[in-house]
């Protein structure tokens, strides 16, 4: 998924962007995976 995802993406100008969005992407897991765990 990941590996298609930055295919899609291979785009110079969109990097900074795409990393930003990396960034709160796995922010995001991150907490569903806290919260996940701790509901648990």
């Amino acid at each position: 998924l990941q590996i298609k995802f930055w295919m899609i993406f291979d785009r110079p100008v969109d990097r900074k962007k795409l990393r930003w969005l990396a960034v709160l992407m796995q922010g995001a897991g991150s907490a569903q995976m806290l919260l996940f765990v701790g509901l648990n």
